[in-house]
Formats: structure tokens, C-alpha cells, sequence
């Protein structure tokens, strides 16, 4: 992974290089040095012609056509098709998507671990909602981050495996290669192209006497110029591409609930397991019958009083209504004396 080219891709593009520079060295022989700049452009467009041709495996054309000096150069010769498979530029981007009920910690430990694995963030986008209290003091922050970092491509898998572990639950991992090389190698010929002609144009320039032509050869020498920083600028962001794989880290909020429904398994009931229950069970049975009755008291209190009274007012009533067995019998014996 990663861009491995060695010395056989440098090798390759120096020789690339050295047969552009000769070729366009001969035709620079060939030219009358008076001629005008648009023929010394149009000279530099056969070259590059020529080029292709030879890349392609078919002969040179000896008569090619000229072409406008403003479009002149525009055309890089293509790439070769016999480069050494093991040598190939690869642009390398992934990413890695995780599911935490605490964001807030979750983007910080995926911070620390970036930089734990010599990663380097190159941008973050993180949003944090109010933090949520649960019942049993749990504390999750919801929210979402996006967080793109740069990493060496043969740290790239060890970083997302020290992500998978302190990160959070990994949803989702994507990677993707794209095959650069054919777009270094058409860069480093068109930078060869456009330096060889800046400095034809150079040359033209210090032995121009006429203020016309000096005018009109600094106008071009002007447009190689421009040209040719856009195309250092895009070849350095290939190399960049190459150098450094692209990572990309979503992490998105999941509450404690559904995050661990599934995930923690139903525990194992023992000897201790049950002696637990059934002494909790005891004292949840206690607790309850203590509250009912001490919530109870008053009631039961003014019961036992309102029964008292009532039993001693009804025991008074049925002494007073039958009387004393004695006192019954002495009223009745002087009846039966008559």
C-alpha cells in the first residue's frame, strides 16, 4: 500500500526526462535562430508529438503540424504502458464509522489515538448536544463528529484497530485505491516539456533586439511560467495523495439502552444468585408489610378504642337488664308463702 517506487520509478522518469530534453535539444539544432517565437513553439508541439509516438512503440513522423502558440504544450505525451506493477502510485482513502452513547469522550479518545498512531488531523467537525442523566446516574452526550485525518498508509490499518478498540462499536468500514501512476508520470513529462520551453524562450529573449518581439516572447515565456506552477502544484498534491492516506472517522450518538440490549447476554442464576432473591424478595415482603401498617396505626388505634367503649357500654347494658341470680330468688319466695 502506499507509494513504494524506489529507485526503478525514479530511474524510469529521469530517463523519461533525458529523451524529452535530447529530443527537443536536436530540434532546437534544426531551427533557424531567427525564426520567430510561434515557430520555436510549434517546434516544441512536434517534439512532444514525437514523444508519444515513441511511448505508443510507432515511429516518429518526420513532418508534423504546427499548431497556434496559445495552445501550444497543452498536450503531454500519455504515459507508458510498461511500468512495473509493483512500482505504482496508489492514492489510499478509507473510513470508519462508530456508535457510542458519550460522543464528547468518544471524539477525545479518537483524538488520542490518532496522535498515539502518528495520524494527523486535518480537519474536525464535531457537534455536542446537552448531556443526558439517566436514572442510575448513567451520562451520555449525544451529538455527532467528523473527523479527517492523514496517516502513513502502512499505519492505516493499525490505526483503525486501536480505533475499533477505544473508539466505540464499529458500524461500518469503507477503503478504496486509486492508481495514480500514469498521472505522475504525464505530469513529470509535461514539467519537462514546459521547462525545456521556458528555457528556449529564455534564450530567444536575451538575443531579441526588436521591442515587438521582446514583448511577445515575455507574454509567452509569462503563460509557460503559470503553466508550469499548476503543474508542480497538481503533481505535489498527487505525491501528497500517495504519501498519506485519507481517513475518515464518523462517530454518531446510540443511547445505553438499545446500545446494550443485545450486547450484554442474560446472567447465569447460582446457589448465591437465589439465596439473594429470595432474601431481597424477604425483605421487600417486610418493608412492605411495615409501611401498610405503620401507615395503618392511626386507624387501628381509634378501632381499638371505638371497640373497647363499645364492648364495656354493652357488657353494663346486660348487667343492668338481667341482674343477680341471688336478688331474683329473694323477690320471689314471699309469693309463695301466700
Amino acid at each position: 500500500m502506499g507509494r513504494t517506487i524506489g529507485n526503478g520509478r525514479s530511474g524510469f522518469r529521469r530517463a523519461c526526462a533525458l529523451g524529452i530534453i535530447t529530443v527537443v535539444a536536436a530540434a532546437a539544432c534544426s531551427e533557424d535562430s531567427d525564426d520567430s517565437g510561434s515557430d520555436d513553439i510549434a517546434a516544441d508541439t512536434a517534439v512532444v508529438a514525437e514523444t508519444e509516438q515513441a511511448d505508443a512503440g510507432a515511429p516518429p513522423e518526420t513532418d508534423s503540424a504546427t499548431v497556434d502558440a496559445s495552445t501550444a504544450g497543452s498536450s503531454a505525451p500519455s504515459a507508458p504502458l510498461g511500468v512495473d506493477l509493483g512500482t505504482r502510485d496508489l492514492a489510499v482513502e478509507a473510513g470508519v464509522a462508530f456508535a457510542t452513547s458519550n460522543v464528547r469522550d468518544a471524539t477525545d479518545d479518537a483524538l488520542t489515538t490518532v496522535r498515539a498512531n502518528g495520524g494527523l488531523v486535518f480537519s474536525a467537525d464535531v457537534r455536542l448536544d446537552d448531556e443526558v442523566v439517566a436514572d442510575d446516574g448513567t451520562i451520555t452526550v449525544p451529538g455527532s463528529a467528523t473527523i479527517v485525518v492523514k496517516v502513513l498508509p502502512e499505519q492505516l490499518d493499525p490505526l483503525i484497530a486501536a480505533l475499533d478498540t477505544d473508539v466505540g462499536e464499529l458500524l461500518s468500514r469503507t477503503q478504496s485505491s486509486e492508481d495514480v501512476t500514469a498521472q505522475l508520470v504525464d505530469l513529470e513529462l509535461r514539467i519537462g516539456v514546459e521547462r525545456t520551453a521556458l528555457e528556449r524562450f529564455e534564450g530567444l529573449l536575451a538575443a531579441a533586439t526588436d521591442l515587438d518581439d521582446i514583448v511577445r516572447i515575455q507574454d509567452l515565456i509569462n503563460e509557460r511560467t503559470v503553466r508550469l506552477e499548476q503543474l508542480l502544484a497538481s503533481e505535489r498534491a498527487l505525491d501528497e495523495r500517495v504519501a498519506q492516506s485519507t481517513l475518515t472517522i464518523e462517530i454518531s450518538y446510540q443511547p445505553v439502552d438499545a446500545a446494550t440490549a443485545v450486547a450484554e447476554p442474560a446472567p447465569e442464576d447460582g446457589l448465591g444468585d437465589a439465596l439473594a432473591a429470595g432474601w431481597n424478595a424477604f425483605a421487600v415482603a417486610f418493608f412492605t408489610i411495615a409501611f401498610v401498617l405503620a401507615v395503618l396505626a392511626p386507624f387501628l388505634a381509634v378501632a381499638l378504642v371505638l371497640a373497647g367503649l363499645g364492648w364495656a357500654i354493652y357488657v353494663g347494658r346486660r348487667r343492668r337488664g338481667t341482674g343477680s341470680p341471688q336478688q331474683t330468688a329473694d323477690d320471689e319466695e314471699p309469693v309463695a308463702s301466700h
